[in-house]
């Protein structure tokens, strides 16, 4: 929405202006009335600005105008000096979202304090997924903490910034027990806006329960597609402990059947992620397989350096990244550290 530059431009504007009308009572009348009670109004007052701007950046452009743009058209008004026309600018700028101009599978910051590494085996196959019909299927395999659960940031990111594009996520919480085909079906049904009461009841005939389950769901997520023509990605991130139950794969083998057939089969697609390939036989010419294998020193090191030189930072930039690296082994199997550390950087950066 803005870049680290005009943040800190926002930051200094705003700054000056709550100054000169010495308290902060104009900067919380100013703020969007369904951001108020998200306001902290306490702190300093470059704290409360910097507070203000995180509160509308986050709100994206659920507004319309967005909640940035009316916040800064509300202070322009109480300005009587050169400020008010600079936040005025910003305000026209930031009411809608520009076009986009740039490719989001690229993207290496999600947010402004959240970065996604290299990966483009997965960049590569996630746009052939997603762009056409061959592939509907991409299978997302490796080792715990490689990252495949972080996936699901990119692909939020990403249907964030394509308008075709909507998802359905449910991922197993680390440390939960062995996931039912029951629960995952409740799960996605809740992620859609539906109910679950009327899923049908187990029946004697265990092993056909889950591909019933599996038909419900699909018959939701297809009149999704018919109220509105856009590229559906179903996501599920179900192993616990490496595991996925016999039920759930049988659940998983019947919805791949039921979308990629039929009515609207062109616009869904699956992501699964750590989910054994021998359970999808049926599909493999229908599917990608991305491993997420461990990261050299080197790769890690030249994306970390991409990324702040991409934040303004290209004097540093090497010696951010060997900061984020220190201490750590190689090949980088585990994501989840380097992605804290470079999380905190950023927000200190921010």
């Amino acid at each position: 929405m803005i870049d680290f530059n005009e943040k800190r431009q926002l930051e200094t504007l705003l700054v000056e202006a709550v100054i000169r009308m010495g308290d902060a009572a104009n900067l919380i009348a100013a703020l969007p009335a369904n951001l108020r009670p998200l306001f902290a109004p306490s702190g300093s007052f470059a704290t409360l600005v910097a507070n203000a701007l995180a509160l509308c950046v986050s709100d994206g452009y659920n507004a319309r105008p967005s909640s940035l743009s009316c916040f800064l058209r509300n202070m322009a008004d109480l300005c009587i000096d050169l400020a008010a026309e600079a936040l005025e600018r910003f305000a026209d700028r930031l009411a809608m979202p520009a076009p986009v101009s740039h490719d989001p599978f690229d993207d290496i910051v999600l947010r402004p304090d959240l970065p996604f590494l290299d990966r483009q085996q997965l960049r590569k196959a996630l746009r052939v997924t997603i762009s056409g019909t061959d592939y509907p299927i991409l299978l997302i395999n490796g080792p715990s903490g490689s990252g495949k659960s972080f996936v699901a940031r990119l692909l939020d990111h990403l249907v964030k910034h394509l308008p075709d594009l909507e998802h359905c996520i449910v991922r197993t919480p680390d440390g939960s027990d062995l996931p039912t085909a029951l629960e995952v079906a409740k799960d996605m049904l809740t992620n859609l806006g539906a109910r679950s009461d009327n899923l049908p009841a187990q029946a004697t005939n265990s092993k056909r329960w889950p591909r019933e389950l599996a038909n419900e769901i699909a018959v939701e997520l297809k009149k999704r597609t018919e109220m509105q023509a856009k590229t559906w990605l179903t996501v599920l991130d179900l192993a616990c402990d490496g595991e996925i139950g016999i039920d759930v794969q049988a659940f998983v083998h019947q919805l791949s059947t039921c979308l990629l057939t039929g009515v609207s089969r062109h616009r869904h697609r699956l992501v699964l992620m750590n989910f054994p390939e021998e359970a999808l036989r049926d599909f493999d010419a229908d599917m990608q397989i991305v491993w997420f294998d461990g990261l050299s020193t080197g790769e890690v090191a030249d994306e970390l350096q991409r990324l702040f030189a991409h934040l303004g930072r290209v004097h540093d930039a090497n010696e951010l990244a060997q900061g984020v690296m220190q201490g750590l082994e190689q090949p980088h199997q585990n994501m989840r550290e380097i992605g804290r550390r470079s999380t905190a950087i950023l927000r200190k950066l921010m």
